[in-house]
């Protein structure tokens, strides 16, 4: 982890996900790039100093920015800081910085089901997740300390789940955690039998060596509860999930499942996507 990315509007959820990844990035070394998520016209960069002469109250909320950004950057003189403005909206904004630069993960903050729907960071969070194919981490509260020792892996453990795994255990590894690995039977669901599943997890079990890791197959009526009442029973201090979809259904699936988790559950969520091919 070398490149960090905060989209921020300095907005109250985004200030949780900037202090985390401040965390982060002093843990890791890893360098701080912060994007401002102000809504600008489409192509900001490219109009004349004289046709921004035109959006006053742009200039004062980019003036207003920037000096938040100089103040960090004093406040943490021991943290490397890119700062950038983006225009347009902010899933485009993101992708566009991130073909520009060599971004790793990404922190991002929400406000879930709180109906704060009128804060740029959080009312698009869900957007973010959908679209952007890197690990992403959504925190939605205050973290005192990222020292992330019982960690919950929320997965049907497929084949195809095995690199998002791996990138999980990768990010994780820092802190030497203790993995749990849940997925949920539901009644009357069409999937893989319990006895497949059971084998299937021993596998990924293996593939958390050297980390202590634990299976288990949790009973819930519905899956994005179940994922989060494991991890309150375990004292989890963070749930990952698997976000790679291939097939439409897949798609529309597991994507019901990491939204609701953004929105219920208090836990921060690692939301782990990838590029073919990366």
């Amino acid at each position: 982890m070398k490149n960090i990315l905060i989209p921020t509007d300095f907005s109250v959820v985004a200030n949780h996900a900037l202090d985390v990844a401040l965390k982060f990035a002093q843990r890791f070394k890893a360098e701080v790039h912060l994007l401002s998520c102000t809504v600008l016209p489409d192509e900001w960069e490219k109009l004349s100093e004289q046709e921004k002469f035109g959006f006053l109250e742009i200039q004062a909320v980019l003036e207003n920015i920037s000096e938040k950004f100089d103040q960090l950057k004093k406040q943490h003189p021991d943290v490397t800081f890119h700062t950038s403005f983006g225009g347009g909206s902010l899933v485009n904004g993101i992708q566009h910085y991130i073909d520009s630069h060599e971004i790793d993960f990404i922190v991002i903050g929400s406000h879930g089901n709180s109906g704060h729907n009128d804060l740029l960071i959080g009312s698009n969070t869900q957007k973010v997740i959908r679209s952007i194919h890197r690990p992403i981490l959504v925190v939605k509260q205050p973290i005192d300390s990222i020292n992330f020792k019982k960690v919950v892996f929320a997965s049907s453990f497929n084949l195809e789940d095995k690199e998002p795994f791996l990138q999980f255990r990768d990010i994780m590894a820092p802190f030497e955690p203790e993995i749990f690995l849940v997925t949920v039977d539901t009644p009357f669901a069409f999937g893989t039998m319990p006895n497949i599943t059971a084998a299937a997890m021993e596998d990924f079990k293996k593939l958390a060596s050297p980390y202590t890791c634990h299976p288990y197959i949790y009973k819930n009526s519905n899956i994005e509860q179940g994922i989060r009442e494991f991890s309150g029973d375990i004292g989890a201090e963070l749930i990952a999930i698997s976000n790679h979809n291939r097939s439409s259904l897949k798609r529309m699936l597991v994507g019901s499942t990491v939204e609701a988790l953004i929105n219920y559950a208090a836990l921060p969520v690692l939301c782990i996507d990838y590029e073919e091919g990366t």
